[in-house]
């Protein structure tokens, strides 16, 4: 599902700038000083650009990389490129390693830096830093690719209008840390890759998702922030042990998504004017704790959650659901210390539950519904009465669509 290439879109774009085709004769140059690097030049060395690098009617890679060791040092000047359905590279780096591109703005491009391993052979030693990324067609232009790349290290990036930021494929052990992506469809996402850290980074009306991951294990997601409007700020999706963490999202349709993983742990994020702050969907052996979501819709739902243990959480101010366990059977689910205050419904289960302390106040339908709480005025503890009517089965949020990989045919 994830392999399948943008070629078909690609087509009807490329047809419409065959005028580069012609035009694009900008002559190829081999591996030189920065005096004399034109589009088309093949690295085999390590560069500084002296000017800016025009490859505007030009219809193929502008750098490529053809030995380890490379750095691109762009030296504050600027790659431009004759736009994302030409379907060209910046900088086309189809397997080497300890390449490291820096320094200046990349745009107009299908791909700004790209870098392709293999699985019997992964990239290392790659770096991006301190880049500018601006594009005109967000459907069709990435910013960082990297597939098959083992400790790979993406910082101070910064994006407009893209697809995506950064994408990685089949990474281990890689870095995707303060950048920011303003209005990318997909700002950054990771698939089938084990133990790489997303922190620091911020997306701003992202189009759909702002990080999303699916089939990863062991991801770290730290201290991003991600406003919206936007679909998804967090989504993971069949993920295994990653850790949610000190997280800040806003205005999303789901603040954190969590679809079918296992082992996931969702501490110390906050979100407000979310449509779900937390949404657990089929999802096992979740802990959720110390977040805090409030002035949306639902603060924390659980939809046939398996093994769920939800602590200290605080859902407050929220139009329908503090806590909602949406389940006709799964479990065991455990809430212990949660508060929820000024919602319709505080801390609401259609399952019993276990947990001793949580406190649900001036909720005003119901306070607390099979979760142990203390009432506040006694301080005694009991489940307060259900509704005289059960708000109906609630539908699940659209399933997240894959990302889009970079076609295979590069230049």
């Amino acid at each position: 599902m994830f392999s399948r290439s943008i070629t078909a879109r690609l087509a009807a774009a490329i047809l419409g700038s065959a005028s580069l085709a012609a035009a694009g004769l900008a002559e190829f140059a081999a591996p030189a000083s920065a005096a004399t690097l034109t589009c088309g030049t093949t690295l085999t060395a390590s560069v500084t650009l002296t000017r800016n690098l025009d490859c505007r009617h030009y219809n193929g890679n502008a750098l490529t990389i053809e030995a380890n060791g490379v750095v691109v040092n762009l030296n504050g000047h600027s790659i431009l490129g004759p736009g994302a359905s030409d379907g060209s590279y910046a900088v086309d780096d189809p397997g080497y390693s300890d390449v490291t591109v820096k320094n200046g703005t990349i745009s107009n491009f299908y791909v700004a830096a790209g870098f392709v391993g293999s699985a019997i052979d992964y990239q290392t030693g790659i770096v991006v830093k301190n880049l500018d990324s601006t594009d005109n067609v967000p459907q069709l232009a990435y910013t960082v690719y990297a597939s098959y790349v083992n400790g790979a290290s993406i910082t101070h990036v910064s994006s407009s209008d893209a697809y995506s930021l950064a994408e990685l494929s089949n990474a281990e052990n890689s870095t995707v840390s303060f950048n920011r992506a303003v209005r990318d469809e997909y700002a950054f996402s990771d698939e089938f890759s084990f133990n790489d850290t997303w922190s620091h980074n911020t997306a701003v009306a992202a189009q759909q998702y702002g990080i999303y991951l699916y089939e990863t294990t062991n991801d770290i997601v730290h201290a991003n922030k991600i406003s919206g409007p936007i679909s998804y700020a967090i989504s993971t999706d069949r993920t295994i042990g990653t850790h949610v963490t000190a997280n800040t999202v806003g205005h999303a349709f789901n603040g954190i998504y969590s679809a079918a993983d296992n082992g996931e742990r969702i501490i110390r994020n906050s979100g407000t004017h979310d449509g779900w702050g937390i949404y657990l969907y089929d999802a096992v052996s979740v802990t959720s704790s110390h977040n805090d979501f409030g002035h949306g819709d639902i603060g924390i739902q659980a939809y046939y959650p398996g093994t769920l243990n939800l602590s200290s959480n605080v859902t407050s101010n929220n139009t329908e659901f503090g806590v909602f366990i949406f389940a006709t059977g799964g479990g065991p689910v455990t809430l212990s210390g949660n508060r929820a205050n000024h919602n319709a419904f505080g801390l609401y289960s259609m399952i019993a539950t276990s947990g001793l302390g949580n406190r649900a106040r001036h909720n005003t339908k119901v306070n607390c519904f099979q979760v142990h709480c203390v009432a506040a005025a006694s301080g005694t503890a009991g489940p307060v009465p259900a509704p005289v009517r059960l708000l109906p089965r609630p539908p699940r949020p659209l399933p997240p669509a894959p990302p889009v990989q970079p076609s295979a045919s590069r230049g």
